[in-house]
């Protein structure tokens, strides 16, 4: 059974494709639901257009742009004949590499702080614990930060 969400959608492509995205706009809790919604969407939109093949793809290359990055190139092109030319969505697959590269770029970014993070952590606990045992005993630990207080 189709939630409320899904049923309104349906109906509003049946009178105009505006409409749905207003719909599907109105999801704010929900983000697989308004993935969803929008795929539905796009697939109408895919499907109903009667230009050329090079103009379908624009409208829909513009049509993700409307989605605000909900829906990638990758997302709509299942709605697309197999025969449909690759040169057609090269400035999209293009961009939507460059999205991918600069997350990915924000994740190693990300992994380099949390490892710097972790290595103070280490020699911090590290100099804390051999400072605590030389006061009674001197300091045995292989290169101890301490070492260079005492040396």
């Amino acid at each position: 059974m189709m939630s409320m969400h899904e049923e309104a959608v349906a109906l509003a492509l049946q009178v105009d494709p505006e409409l749905a995205m207003a719909e599907a706009d109105k999801v704010e809790d929900d983000e697989d639901l308004r993935k969803k919604l929008w795929l539905m969407i796009a697939k109408h939109v895919v499907e109903q257009e009667k230009g050329t093949k090079r103009e379908n793809i624009r409208k829909a290359i513009a049509f993700l742009k409307e989605t605000d990055g909900l829906l990638k190139i990758e997302d709509i092109l299942p709605f697309f004949p197999d025969f449909a030319l690759i040169d057609d969505f090269k400035e999209a697959i293009c961009s939507s590499l460059e999205d991918y590269n600069k997350q990915l770029e924000q994740l190693k970014e990300e992994m380099n702080d949390a490892t710097h993070g972790a290595d103070n952590i280490s020699w911090t606990d590290g100099f804390i614990l051999c400072l605590s045992v030389w006061t009674f005993l001197p300091c045995t630990m292989p290169n101890c930060p301490c070492d260079s207080l005492y040396s």
